[in-house]
């Protein structure tokens, strides 16, 4: 069940930090394994913050990104999950934390995730889990991963991510 406008007002009050995304990921060209770090038609949107999390929202058309406090711990639970179309088993989607460059710019290079939402055919459930904040300029990005050649991965729907500092 979507989180409306009624249901939200109560989730947000369990969290310091709510963050949605309406914004998709695709892949569906190349002839080998591909990486998509940026969002078609949406960015990320801070919904609440009462603790100052979030020190910057990068949205650009080769990267999107949100950057993060590096005082605290932090735990992420993710309230409401994309929805997938996926034609192969080995696609995989999730959220990674990189060192972002002053610009939002960053690498990912392989297909390891901090914390996985998609994998082997089905959501996952990422609930309280800690954060890597370490980095000079921690960054929380999403990251599609197609693996094998041609076929297609999508997200649709909405991401929206509950964040608690201590």
């Amino acid at each position: 069940m979507p989180f409306t406008a009624p249901l939200l007002s109560v989730v947000a009050n369990q969290f310091d930090c709510l963050i949605e995304t309406t914004g998709t990921y695709a892949n569906s060209s190349g002839s080998s394994a591909q990486f998509t770090n940026f969002m078609a038609g949406g960015l990320f949107n801070v919904i609440s913050d009462t603790k100052s999390i979030v020190t910057q929202v990068f949205n650009t058309s080769t990267r999107d990104s949100v950057q993060l406090t590096t005082s605290g711990t932090l735990k992420i639970t993710v309230l409401e999950n994309y929805t997938y179309t996926s034609s192969n088993s080995s696609n995989k989607f999730g959220l990674t934390m990189v060192n972002l460059a002053s610009d939002g710019d960053y690498s990912v290079s392989t297909p390891s995730y901090n914390h996985t939402l998609f994998n082997n055919s089905s959501q996952q459930t990422v609930l309280n889990e800690t954060i890597d904040n370490s980095a000079l300029r921690p960054g929380l990005v999403g990251s599609l991963f197609k693996s094998p050649a041609g076929g297609s991965f999508s997200t649709s729907g909405r991401l929206l991510i509950g964040i608690n500092k201590t």
